[in-house]
């Protein structure tokens, strides 16, 4: 088996989490120089924009998730757990910015890092029916 194929979901979320980081940091600055939001609410309004992009992604060109009738729960289950993922990421920045006057578009990236190995993980719980099918 070559390194790709062995490795293919790996390389595959690496890729599309590399394009959701830059959804996600690329509206989060936006919302942030352009339209002088909060940096907690330009957070929340940059999560909704990537998490949407990575569902769909996630599971058609990741996890390969061809489920029709278990949609709405992989979308909740991975709403659920991206939620959970936006509660430390809130709290990442709540600390780097408020607490220790870090700037925010530096542990924006940060938290990013620690946010796209827990996503990974639970994405793979969640498409985890799909992935032992194939």
């Amino acid at each position: 088996m070559t390194f790709i194929k062995k490795h293919r979901s790996i390389i595959s979320y690496i890729f599309w989490g590399g394009i959701t980081t830059l959804i996600s940091l690329g509206s989060y600055a936006l919302f942030i120089s352009l339209f002088h939001v909060d940096y907690q609410i330009s957070n929340i309004l940059s999560w909704i924009l990537s998490v949407t992009f990575a569902f769909f992604t996630n599971k058609y060109f990741v996890f390969k998730s061809k489920s029709k009738e278990n949609f709405f729960k992989e979308l909740i289950n991975f709403y659920l757990a991206r939620l959970s993922t936006l509660i430390l990421e809130a709290f990442i920045l709540w600390l780097g910015i408020s607490v220790l006057n870090g700037n925010e578009y530096v542990w924006k990236f940060l938290d990013q890092i620690i946010i796209l190995i827990v996503n990974f993980i639970a994405s793979k719980l969640i498409f985890k029916s799909e992935n032992a099918n194939r």
